[in-house]
């Protein structure tokens, strides 16, 4: 499909997607549990696992919002994988 839109799919690296996600970390320094499981598959993706568990462990600590929220509904399904994720990579721990 992107192909089509474009003359060839966008690209970028798992070290650009980290700055960017960075980025957004710097707008809402509290942060959501969304963009910090996303800092940490991009650091799994970069074989840097103490990384990602550190940022597995940041995102887990972040309340889970409301159900009745849409934010509430997303945390949820992130937070599912946050623990599965945790429990995969927990071995990685400094």
């Amino acid at each position: 499909m992107a192909a089509t839109l474009f003359a060839e799919p966008p690209s970028a690296t798992l070290s650009e997607a980290i700055q960017h996600f960075m980025a957004a970390e710097r707008m809402k320094p509290e942060g959501w549990k969304e963009n910090r499981l996303f800092i940490a598959k991009c650091h799994i993706g970069l074989r840097e696992y103490s990384e990602a568990i550190s940022w597995l462990d940041k995102a887990d600590s972040i309340p889970l919002a409301p159900s009745h929220y849409r934010e509430g509904i997303k945390d949820r399904i992130s937070q599912e994988e946050i623990h599965g994720l945790i429990t995969k990579y927990q071995g990685y721990r400094v």
